[in-house]
Order: structure tokens, then C-alpha cells, then sequence
């Protein structure tokens, strides 16, 4: 997950933030391309795994985001510190248990929602399912833009991922390499 996930930053992220309303905040922008460009990427995989889509996750990681990084840095800190001083360990640990306890409330309100999930069929057709899903959102998706989806560029996106589910499809789950 945390490949496909880079993968998705690496690859979409700037461009989709490019993309959103100029009058965002840069900020916000960089924000919501990010935590899209994630869920996008990591779909395929979540949904063949679980068996759910999670409906509140881009908006779950865009509020646990701010501590990311502060529960990362003392986590970290403390690890590195703790064979030399056990002391400053534990205050550099107590100092990332706050961050680190908003990210796990965050991450248990949204999966506690109402309709925080909804059932996705397993497997191979799973991720095929949620690809195609994904694929035909993200062709129509024209935030600024006054092109039509059908450029050709698209197509042959669509097509790709089109042959590919097919040749699941022949090949059936548990065969594909």
C-alpha cells in the first residue's frame, strides 16, 4: 500500500492540484491532490484486500494530515535517543502520543460513521471493479477544463485498463502472474 500510495503522489498529486480551483489556497490544493492522488492508487489493492470502499478516507486524511509529521518526528526522535537516554526517550514519546492519539481518533470517527464503508466485492474483480471505476471518474474529471473525455489519450487509457480486466477475466483469479 505505502508503494502504490507513493506511486500515486509521485505520479498524480502535482498534476491534480494544478488542476483544482485557482482560487484554493495553494496549501489546500497541494492538500486534496494529495490525499486523492493516495486513495486513488491504493484502491485497486484496498478493495481486493477488504472487500469495502472506504467512503470518508481522502476527508479522514485530510484532518489527521497536520500530525503526521509531528508524531513521525518525536516517534522517531525517541527511538533514536532511547539507548543514550531512556529519559529524553520517554519525554520525546509522551511529546508524540498527542498527534499520534489524534490520528487514531480521526481514523476511528470516520470508520465509525455512518456509511463510513460500503461493501466491494474481494479479489482480482474487486480491483478490476474499483480500476474501472476509478478510470472512468478520473476521465471525466474536468475541474477547469473545456475538453471532452473522449481525447485520445484517454481511450487508449481506458483501453488499457479495459484489455487488462478482460485478461483477468480469461485467466481467471489465482493464475494471473
Amino acid at each position: 500500500l505505502s508503494v502504490a500510495a507513493t506511486a500515486g503522489l509521485v505520479l498524480l498529486a502535482r498534476r491534480w492540484s494544478e488542476r483544482l480551483p485557482g482560487g484554493w489556497p495553494t496549501s489546500l490544493r497541494q492538500a486534496v491532490a494529495v490525499a486523492f492522488a493516495a486513495q486513488v492508487a491504493t484502491l485497486p489493492l484496498v478493495v481486493a484486500l477488504s472487500g469495502q470502499v472506504a467512503v470518508l478516507s481522502v476527508l479522514a486524511n485530510l484532518l489527521a494530515a497536520p500530525a503526521v509529521a509531528p508524531a513521525t518526528v518525536f516517534g522517531a526522535a525517541a527511538a533514536a535517543v532511547s539507548p543514550v537516554s531512556p529519559q529524553l526517550a520517554h519525554a520525546l514519546a509522551w511529546c508524540g502520543q498527542w498527534p499520534a492519539a489524534w490520528i487514531a481518533e480521526v481514523a476511528q470517527r470516520a470508520a465509525s460513521a455512518p456509511l463510513a464503508t460500503l461493501p466491494w466485492p474481494t479479489g482480482w474483480g474487486g480491483a478490476g471493479l474499483a480500476l474501472v471505476g476509478m478510470s472512468l471518474l478520473l476521465l471525466t474529471w474536468q475541474v477547469g477544463g473545456s475538453r471532452a473525455w473522449w481525447t485520445p489519450r484517454r481511450v487508449l487509457a481506458l483501453a488499457v485498463v479495459g484489455t487488462a480486466l478482460l485478461a483477468a477475466a480469461l485467466v481467471g483469479p489465482g493464475r494471473w502472474p
